[in-house]
């Protein structure tokens, strides 16, 4: 099989799949930085802890924009987008994002979006809680550990959730310099299966996962 993570991140996942299945599996990004952290780890087989980790098939990485990239890539048995990672665009941009998925799977290829759909998601939500972080290494150097501060808001008006975190080491030093801040569009369930419809996939099926996640899977 030839698989497509995207977007990809620090490559957790397509490192993980890399070592229990022979397949091609490629991973994009827009971020550069995490591209270099996932080429990294998977040219030095380390998980995502950066730990020995033997690898069946090395997976290969690119910083690309999920919206522009079926040219380059593409013949892909399956494609996911996991841990809600749709709806960053605007409405017709997130067209355009599934319209690149669509063209660089194969004839009969599968799709996986793992996301949060406004039926799964309050009015009034909003989270705000502290988690600590283990010592860690990025690229081989090492980091004490620390609090990773996390903020969600949703708002019911623009169906956005709003999105800040950052790192607090016990040494001191903050991880990035700035909190990083993005905000996710959030839709329906029928929103997702008419965007899929329009954009010319088939067969589209429906399945809950943990709260509150839904998985829409979806065929060329």
């Amino acid at each position: 099989m030839k698989i497509l993570d995207v977007p990809c991140s620090y490559g957790k996942h397509v490192i993980m799949l890399a070592s229990k299945h022979n397949c091609d599996i490629f991973g994009i990004d827009i971020n550069h930085i995490e591209i270099d952290v996932a080429r990294y780890r998977a040219e030095h087989e380390l998980d995502v802890n950066e730990k020995p980790l033997k690898l069946k098939k090395k997976p290969k990485f690119m910083a690309a924009d999920m919206r522009n990239f079926s040219d380059i890539l593409n013949n892909f048995d399956l494609i996911y987008n996991w841990f809600w990672s749709f709806g960053y665009f605007g409405d017709e941009e997130d067209k355009k994002v599934l319209k690149e998925f669509y063209n660089a799977l194969k004839p009969n290829g599968i799709l996986l979006i793992h996301t949060i759909t406004k039926e799964n998601i309050m009015p009034d939500y909003i989270t705000d809680w502290k988690r600590e972080i283990l010592p860690l290494k990025i690229k081989g150097k090492g980091y004490p550990g620390g609090i990773l501060h996390f903020t969600k808001v949703f708002n019911p008006e623009k169906s956005t959730l709003h999105t800040t975190w950052i790192v607090m080491l016990n040494n001191g030093i903050i991880l990035p310099e700035h909190p990083v801040v993005s905000s996710v569009r959030m839709y329906s369930i029928d929103e997702y299966i008419s965007m899929l419809k329009q954009t010319g996939f088939r067969k589209i099926e429906v399945h809950d996962s943990y709260y509150p996640i839904t998985i829409f899977k979806a065929r060329k």
